[in-house]
């Protein structure tokens, strides 16, 4: 073997791991976000009727589906010590997933929305009242632990029950359809031949 492969995997330390698992975590929060930011962006850009808006929508709740689904076995990963907020980090995830396909079922007026929501809604609520309580009972958790849960389970919990609960204020379906601009100005004769 040559020695300075020995002297490299040597001088890894637990301050690197640590520093390697909490910078991934940082990451992903960050995408986290902006996949949130999108989904906001997507409901107002439906509600004004903006074109595109649906895709943007769709596209961002999609890939907020696939990040809880990938924070089920990241909670598992970066939380070892404490089991039960391992458990609770995966049940949440589980939860907002769930929770965020009802919401993408129930703006878009797909079929089996009612279902969805049927499902989600009783786990959705079940682990919110199990975070909370859990918060409010463990507040000496380690610093980045505590960020874990309230940058990455806490906040999209209430994004989800606000975009829950505007699902259900707003209704889309009663809205006139998107304006086509360009139909609108064309001549009359170019109207005849698309009809």
């Amino acid at each position: 073997m040559k020695p300075y492969l020995q002297t490299e995997t040597s001088n890894i330390t637990l301050e690197d791991i640590n520093y390697r698992i909490s910078s991934f975590i940082n990451t992903f929060t960050t995408i986290l976000y902006v996949a949130l930011a999108m989904a906001v962006g997507g409901v107002i850009m439906k509600f004004l009727q903006i074109n595109g808006g649906n895709y943007v929508f769709i596209f961002s709740i999609i890939v907020l589906t696939l990040i809880f689904l990938v924070q089920i076995g990241l909670s598992f990963f970066f939380i070892v010590s404490h089991v039960k907020l391992a458990l609770l980090g995966a049940f949440g995830s589980l939860a907002l997933g769930l929770g965020f396909l009802a919401i993408l079922f129930r703006y878009q007026g797909w079929m089996g929305w009612q279902i969805m929501y049927f499902i989600a809604l009783p786990i959705f609520l079940i682990t919110a009242f199990l975070l909370g309580k859990y918060r409010s009972r463990h507040e000496k958790l380690h610093h980045n632990q505590l960020r874990f849960l309230n940058r990455n389970l806490l906040y999209p919990y209430i994004l989800a029950f606000v975009l829950g609960v505007a699902s259900f204020v707003i209704d889309f379906q009663d809205r006139k359809p998107s304006r086509n601009i360009i139909l609108e100005n064309a001549p009359p004769e170019a109207l005849d031949s698309v009809r």
